[in-house]
């Protein structure tokens, strides 16, 4: 069982933990509630209606509801080196899975079959890519071995649309 470790201060409130995953997300949550109540509305995040998309995801995604595959119908640009397409496309993966597909953790292989599917069909391994998305906290990876999913972070989701818009623009189709 993978133990997660966690430490967080917001003004003049704290919070640090560490144990077993859901444990730690029940205790998060209480703090975020307590903590709600203190923080000025001004600092506190803004959600986005989830009734309006924010970004186009049908110029970008054919997902398939039924079979849970998904395609990417335009890759991100490859201005730099290899493994940051190859992590740009993971982190569409990611968000496409998420979003277009109602699926959280993405198992690799599946992510690995999205990625192959939309073009890239060289990639043998993602866990050089992963590594570039956790190492920016993109990304967190769940499980090991054959088990092991990949999941956006908050930040990963915000990152993928900003990335989204780019590679629509960059394609001329917004």
């Amino acid at each position: 069982m993978d133990n997660v470790k966690i430490r967080l201060k917001l003004s003049d409130n704290e919070f640090e933990a560490e144990g077993p995953d859901e444990l730690i997300r029940a205790h998060l949550s209480e703090f975020k509630g307590m903590v709600k109540n203190a923080v000025p509305e001004e600092l506190q995040p803004r959600l986005a209606n989830p009734a309006e998309p924010t970004v186009p995801l049908d110029l970008i995604y054919q997902p398939d509801k039924t079979l849970k595959p998904l395609t990417l119908r335009v890759l991100p640009s490859t201005d730099h080196r290899m493994l940051k397409q190859v992590a740009n496309t993971l982190l569409l993966v990611l968000y496409g899975f998420h979003e277009t597909l109602g699926v959280n953790e993405v198992p690799v292989l599946s992510a690995a079959q999205a990625i192959r599917r939309s073009g890239l069909v060289k990639v043998q391994r993602l866990s050089n890519a992963f590594l570039a998305l956790r190492s920016d906290g993109l990304a967190l990876k769940i499980g090991l071995g054959k088990g092991t999913s990949y999941q956006l972070t908050s930040t990963g989701q915000n990152a993928a649309r900003e990335l989204i818009h780019n590679t629509l623009h960059r394609a001329n189709l917004s």
